[in-house]
């Protein structure tokens, strides 16, 4: 069934795919191609096509990447040797990046890449004005079902990037599709998360994995309940090399290999490999090309996921590398050092706190003025031994790595002051952050590109739609509650404009009374991760949805699939937040009612969007967020379990449909006693789907129905995400 989609002006087509059936021939191999290097060493080794990015807006800010007149170069280079090049763009995108993520997209089509690979809806609209290059759906569209990427067909991708973590059936359910191109990683990293889900990195300092800042937190040590620090989420690395015929066999039309924070040997050996046996060598012919690809890591590898294995999956660092790959990853200019290889920039702090606020400024020849200056409460230090001298906060810069910079001079009004240690721990971070948004921003070769006009159309910024009035500050009236928990209630429930309800039972002898008995002010949420088998459950939840007049939460594309098929109305949920007008626009265009505002958001962002947003906004202010969603089975996931990092990040596991385990934060997000008239949404939510102890839920609702704070357990302490800080 073809989705129905609203008649607009910017109308989406699906005019990039065809109507046909998968001919199961060999996949193309596409290679990592981080800078110039490792691009001539993928092209070299066999590549069929390459994907790189630019130096903003692309999943691996951290790696070379190339410029825009480079790009040009790489572009020409490839097509000299019949190797396809595609650009990533596959970020979220904020308001003030919408201009120039369009014209990086339009710099491409002109360049005459062949294709961009994309995250943010912002993009949707904006397929049928490119009709030379073909749309993909990154991995971090979180495409995990058949449903999800039959959303993508419609919406007019050519491709889709398959979730990491599917099984051979999986797979196969996804290339079944016809219409659309199914492309799956088969070397490289895994994350401890599934594909795109991951807000941890952000949680902890304001580098989202959603943004290309990923600090990789899964890889760090992580105790129990205070106790035998492990490295508990670091994932073995990926190797389907067993499986390269198989998935022939299945339909996937392209293989890719990871790594474009990699060196160019690393890439070279691992096209040699997979081209050898894309061309019929054997496992035992290709070996000594395959070991020296863990070897870099020293990681063990693996093909669980696909083979429908989840145990046993992560752990220690073990393998010692060889002299040869030792000498590969350590970096060119250790090898021949050069008078310019600490060709770094020089920033300064000013440090203030006279005025009973940390008040600072960064100075840098590549940081605006505003954009440098930033303020934060002070914490009174009541006994000098639980704090730091302000002092501390240069040394601690001076071990931070921040990429492209180094420290100067760092001048206090008060040195000696003791301040608490997250108040100097988020002076750090909030430093940090700054250097490294300005250190990609785009270029002025970017920001010269004119758009045509009906490019501009699309991502201006207009109105905000006026049912957007609700302040920040003011009472919340929509609050999100697991079903089983409704009956403990009562009439509680009645004090909020909507609920929204998660985990409702999809049995057939449940589930028609459980939607029949919803009140008509209730939103059934569906959950932003779920697999093949339980397309079934949800498309029957979603039918009854329909048929009872009850909206819809869909929190993934598969989930919009499945409501837009069944008629009912429906709503963005967290799962599909957004961070920009555009994809407000098209959010609008194929018939969602209303967004969620990223919760990884910055307050600036936050009041950007607000500005602008030409859909409903609902704001996350309060509750204990899914940073993370894994498959991956671990021992350590116990109902009791509280594992934490050394930065002092708490998380509790929690098992939920479908065999995933859910890590929420031990600690609650607050923006409840946070007032801002600049930011106006449509609904102010709280989340209490992670508060287990039913008194602790009551009373957590009492206090939010009267405006007051809920009551917490001693030793747990608010957090404000990304609100007070710059998100990287």
């Amino acid at each position: 069934m073809t989705l129905s989609i609203r008649s607009t002006e910017n109308i989406f087509i699906s005019g990039n795919t065809a109507d046909m059936p998968h001919q199961k021939n060999k996949p193309e191999l596409l290679a990592p191609a981080g800078g110039p290097e490792a691009l001539k060493a993928a092209v070299e080794a066999g590549a069929d096509a390459v994907y790189l990015g630019l130096n903003c807006l692309n999943a691996r800010r951290g790696a070379e990447n190339f410029s825009l007149s480079a790009l040009r170069g790489a572009v020409e280079y490839a097509r000299k040797n019949g190797v396809k090049v595609f650009l990533t763009l596959n970020t979220m995108v904020s308001c003030r990046e919408t201009g120039v993520a369009a014209r990086i997209l339009h710099a491409a089509s002109d360049t005459g890449v062949d294709a961009v690979l994309v995250t943010d809806p912002m993009f949707l609209p904006l397929i049928r004005l490119y009709p030379s290059i073909s749309f993909h759906f990154s991995t971090q569209a979180a495409i995990e079902n058949s449903a999800a990427i039959s959303a993508a067909k419609e919406l007019g991708l050519s491709r889709a990037v398959l979730a990491r973590e599917l099984s051979e059936q999986e797979i196969q359910a996804c290339c079944d599709v016809d219409g659309i191109e199914s492309e799956v990683f088969i070397q490289g990293a895994l994350c401890f998360s599934v594909s795109g889900r991951c807000l941890m990195s952000s949680w902890g300092g304001g580098r989202s994995g959603n943004r290309g800042t990923c600090t990789s937190p899964c890889r760090a040590i992580w105790r129990i309940n205070g106790q035998n620090p492990q490295r508990r989420m670091s994932m073995h690395d990926l190797e389907m090399a067993p499986h390269i015929q198989k998935l022939g066999q299945l339909g996937v039309s392209c293989l890719k290999i990871e790594g474009r924070l990699k060196k160019a040997q690393w890439v070279s050996r691992a096209v040699s490999a997979y081209r050898k046996l894309l061309d019929g060598d054997t496992l035992e012919e290709v070996s000594a090309l395959l070991k020296p690809l863990g070897d870099y890591t020293g990681r063990d590898m693996t093909s669980g996921y696909f083979d429908g294995q989840r145990t046993d999956m992560c752990g220690e660092s073990g393998r010692t590398p060889s002299n040869e790959e030792t000498a590969a990853r350590i970096p060119q200019s250790e090898l021949n050092p050069t008078e310019e290889e600490n060709d770094e920039t020089v920033f300064h702090l000013k440090v203030k706190t006279g005025s009973g606020r940390i008040e600072c400024e960064v100075i840098s020849e590549n940081v605006d003025s505003d954009a440098g200056n930033f303020d934060m409460p002070l914490t009174a230090v009541k006994k000098a031994r639980r704090g730091l001298p302000a002092s501390t906060i240069e040394k601690n810069l001076q071990e931070t790595e921040i990429e492209g910079y180094k420290l100067g001079t760092c001048s206090f009004d008060q040195p000696a002051l003791i301040m608490a240690k997250r108040n100097i721990s988020a002076v750090v971070e909030k430093t940090a952050a700054i250097l490294r948004t300005s250190a990609k921003r785009p270029t002025r070769e970017i920001q010269g590109i004119d758009l045509p006009q009906n490019v501009r159309d699309i991502i201006e910024r207009k109105k905000p739609d006026p049912r957007n009035k609700k302040e920040l500050g003011e009472r919340v009236d929509a609050l999100r509650v697991d079903y089983e928990k409704l009956p403990l209630m009562g009439k509680l429930l009645f004090q909020f404009k909507k609920i929204i309800i998660e985990n409702i039972p999809t049995e057939d002898s449940k589930l028609q009374k459980a939607v029949m008995s919803l009140p008509k002010q209730c939103v059934i949420a569906l959950p932003p991760v779920f697999y093949e088998d339980r397309l079934p459950a949800y498309r029957k939840l979603t039918i009854a949805a329909a048929k009872y007049g009850i909206a819809v939460e869909v929190n993934s594309w598969g989930g919009f699939y499945l409501a837009r098929q069944s008629g009912a109305r429906c709503c963005a949920g967290p799962g599909m937040a957004i961070l920009n007008h555009t994809a407000a626009l098209a959010y609008k265009q194929i018939g969602i009612d209303s967004a969620y505002i990223s919760i990884e958001a910055d307050k600036k962002q936050i009041e950007q969007l607000c500005s602008c947003s030409p859909l409903p906004l609902t704001m996350y202010v309060y509750g204990f967020p899914a940073l993370m969603y894994t498959r991956a089975a671990g021992k350590c996931f116990s109902p009791d379990a509280v594992l934490e990092d050394e930065r002092g990040i708490k998380i509790r596991p929690s098992k939920s449909l479908g065999g995933l385990t859910v890590l929420r934060s031990a600690e609650p997000m607050c923006l409840l006693d946070t007032k801002n008239p600049r930011i106006r949404v449509n609904s102010l939510a709280v989340d209490t789907v992670g508060i287990n102890d039913n008194e602790n839920l009551i009373q957590t609702i009492k206090a939010l129905i009267h405006r007051r704070i809920p009551p917490m357990q001693p030793g747990i302490r608010f957090n404000r995400f990304n609100y007070n800080r710059t998100l990287a």
